[in-house]
């Protein structure tokens, strides 16, 4: 196959691969409306329909809207700018409620402006622009709450065709993941013993109790115990096990699951070596020159734990799921 060939052969595949991640972007990756705490606290920042979003929202107590629109949190500056009608390059608004913990306060990376455009080529063509989960979704989805919440640090914006070159040298690291913690890239079959067991022995009940010996039928009643939690064997825990097809036994086992839980198994600096490797691997491989402000490598993969506890509010509209 000549270059040209390749070449064509590459932009189909990227073809198909742009079709199968979906239409292109026209909204912003990064939104960089900020949030204040009702102290002046800057907890987040966030796209423009979020910020909305507490602007039409009330508190069902007080009537009260759960934000306000400010031009700036010192208050001479806010009342300056109003006199003269100056108005901030973002929108800017302050909570009337006391929320649930202080977001990403003192948190020099979240609460930093970041740029629309790829961290590899500096490209700011939206439409070109994709989402990239430095750290594969498909590891991600499996791990705890507390490293999933604390997502955002590793998702940058990226153009297409440079994301799909990465994914190419992903893929390679995936296959070596695969050999070190025994995980099929397509999965594999996991079988449940003790509910294959339970359904055997129930059946075996069933269909010939009365000729199995007092020794073995207490043996499978301790497997039915075994699985159920149950001290007693009784006639409606048999015919359940009895309806319950052996499929149900076994189930696929995704190859992004196998590896996290075998992860997992070494605690929160395993977990810290396992991220930190694919940032390294990204660097390594795309050598981005427009990464955002603060991004580090060795950033910890956990989030920190809320700074105070939740005051109740409740809201008139559907609730917004923070981030």
């Amino acid at each position: 196959m000549n270059k040209k060939n390749r070449r064509n052969n590459k932009k189909g595949d990227l073809k198909n691969w742009l079709i199968s991640k979906g239409s292109l972007r026209t909204n912003k990756i990064y939104g960089n409306c900020k949030v204040y705490s009702p102290s002046g606290n800057l907890m987040f920042l966030c796209v423009e329909k979020k910020a909305k979003w507490y602007l039409d929202r009330f508190d069902k107590n007080t009537g009260e809207p759960l934000a306000v629109k400010i031009r700036n949190i010192n208050p001479i500056i806010n009342s300056l700018m109003t006199l003269f009608g100056i108005y901030p390059k973002e929108l800017k608004i302050q909570l009337n409620f006391e929320p649930k913990d202080e977001g990403n306060r003192g948190d020099k990376y979240s609460l930093s402006k970041k740029e629309n455009r790829c961290v590899v080529t500096g490209k700011r063509v939206l439409k070109n622009l994709t989402t990239h989960h430095i750290t594969p979704h498909e590891y991600r989805k499996y791990m705890s709450e507390k490293y999933k919440s604390a997502n955002s640090h590793d998702v940058v914006a990226i153009v297409n065709d440079k994301h799909y070159e990465y994914e190419l040298e992903a893929d390679k690291l995936k296959l070596k993941l695969a050999k070190k913690y025994n995980a099929p890239i397509n999965g594999q079959k996991e079988v449940n013993h003790l509910l294959f067991y339970a359904i055997k022995s129930a059946n075996a009940i069933k269909n010939h109790g009365d000729k199995i010996p007092e020794k073995n039928l207490e043996l499978h009643k301790e497997k039915i115990r075994a699985y159920s939690g149950q001290k007693r064997v009784t006639q409606k825990l048999i015919d359940k096990l009895i309806n319950t097809d052996f499929e149900e036994a076994s189930r696929m086992k995704s190859h992004g699951e196998i590896v996290v839980e075998k992860v997992m198994l070494g605690g929160d600096e395993a977990m810290q070596e396992f991220v930190e490797m694919w940032r390294k691997h990204f660097i390594k491989h795309m050598k981005p020159k427009y990464m955002p402000k603060y991004w580090d490598i060795k950033r910890p993969a956990k989030r920190p734990v809320p700074k105070k506890d939740s005051e109740e509010i409740r809201v008139i509209g559907s609730h917004w799921p923070f981030c």
